[in-house]
């Protein structure tokens, strides 16, 4: 029996054991892509010694990187001799080591110190930014080593894809395009959930599991190019920052999310998208990742639109942290309405993304002139609207709104 084949990995993936400086798998849903990543690079740990980085663009914790996979299969593969997991990394018997980064959190300091790896593997990789790539390929200098990329394809502009769908790719490398139907251990669940996309959604069918981009909304007034173009890598000098929030309805039952996010102005009059920690949850969970989010970055103040829920917003983020600076907004206009004149300073190069946030992007590039053209609510569009609204109001020319009072934060807030 082959090796392939003692690891139980799909026939497209066998190519992973033979050497190449890239290897390049996009694909849908289904296609057994990260489970094939983590087999073969397991078995590989326990041939020889390797150093091994799985990186994506952004990972806030351990918890959002593959570690947990990693862990499981170690267990399924019966590697438990093999392998000792601990919180951050995990250690091989024979001194491999597995190590979990996000890179657009990193310094290119930090990202030069990554020069003795063997194998990287970039996941989620449709996510990674030009300037990350930039800067990890050529650290990545050991004799024989590899970089590993797995990915869904979102857009056509992607680093990930101009660097190998592009008019000049790399060579030395083994690129291979995979769909479910490559998996002949295609679980029964998710092939009820492929009929239903491919009887009643078929541009989600194209995107979601046979690897497509995803479908351009006609009229959006935000696009990939154009968010790419001026993405940045390290955050600037800010001279001030706010946490804004869009919260879910009051009569919301626990699948609405609520908006939460971080913008700032720099030194340089730019605005900067900073961080994202939308979630769904009850009051209590939402109130504290307001106050996580403003204490991360010493913000200014927290604004919070009060027309759905926010009657409670206040009172619900003021339980988490008494006193906190409170700016309460309310929503006169349709959001689409509201979006346009940001969407006006983005054309104008005036705002940049610190990062690469997927959910907030994919719902900009859905936001049409006549409204949202996606599912449900645009709710991470709200927050960075209604941020940025704040950050601009004296270029926009919109009214100040009364602020509550509140301590100010140790970036000096003045009530």
């Amino acid at each position: 029996m082959s090796v392939s084949a003692d690891l139980q990995i799909p026939d497209v993936f066998n190519e992973l054991l033979e050497p190449s400086r890239y290897k390049a798998y996009e694909g849908g849903r289904g296609s057994a892509k990260s489970m094939s990543f983590a087999k073969v690079l397991l078995a590989k740990g326990t041939w020889s010694p390797l150093r091994i980085l799985c990186a994506r663009e952004i990972q806030k914790s351990i918890t959002e990187s593959v570690k947990q996979l990693l862990d499981d299969e170690i267990e399924g593969m019966g590697y438990e001799s093999e392998y000792h997991s601990t919180k951050t990394e995990i250690r091989g018997s024979n001194g491999s080591k597995f190590l979990f980064h996000g890179l657009g959190t990193l310094t290119v300091d930090q990202i030069k110190s990554f020069q003795g790896l063997d194998i990287v593997w970039i996941e989620e990789a449709q996510n990674v930014s030009a300037h990350s790539l930039e800067v990890l390929i050529p650290t990545i200098r050991n004799l024989g080593s590899e970089i590993w990329f797995s990915w869904n394809p979102c857009n056509a502009s992607d680093a990930v894809d101009q660097l190998f769908n592009g008019t000049i790719t790399p060579s030395d490398c083994i690129h291979r395009k995979v769909s479910w139907r490559d998996n002949p251990w295609f679980p029964e669940v998710l092939r009820k959930e492929l009929e239903f996309d491919r009887l009643h959604k078929p541009q989600r069918f194209n995107h979601i599991w046979e690897g497509g981009y995803e479908p351009q909304v006609v009229g959006a007034i935000w696009n990939m190019e154009e968010i790419n173009r001026n993405r940045r890598r390290d955050v600037p000098s800010l001279e001030r920052i706010v946490v804004a929030v869009d919260p879910p309805k009051e009569d919301a039952v626990g699948s609405d999310e609520c908006g939460i996010g971080v913008v700032g102005v720099g030194s340089d009059k730019r605005g900067y998208v900073l961080d994202d920690f939308s979630l769904v949850g009850n009051p209590h969970k939402w109130g504290n990742a307001v106050v996580t989010a403003f204490d991360k970055w010493g913000a200014d103040t927290v604004v919070v639109e009060k027309n759905m829920g926010g009657q409670m917003c206040a009172f619900t983020i003021e339980t988490a942290r008494p006193g906190i600076p409170i700016i309460e907004v309310t929503a006169t206009r349709g959001k689409h309405i509201r979006a346009e004149p940001i969407s006006a300073l983005y054309s104008r190069d005036l705002i940049s993304h610190v990062g690469a946030y997927p959910e907030l992007e994919s719902q900009m590039c859905k936001m049409t002139a006549g409204g949202y053209a996606g599912n449900g609510s645009p709710d991470r569009v709200d927050w960075m609207v209604w941020g940025f609204t704040e950050i601009f109001r004296d270029m926009l020319e919109v009214p100040r709104p009364p602020r509550k009072k509140g301590r100010p934060s140790s970036a000096g807030w003045a009530g």
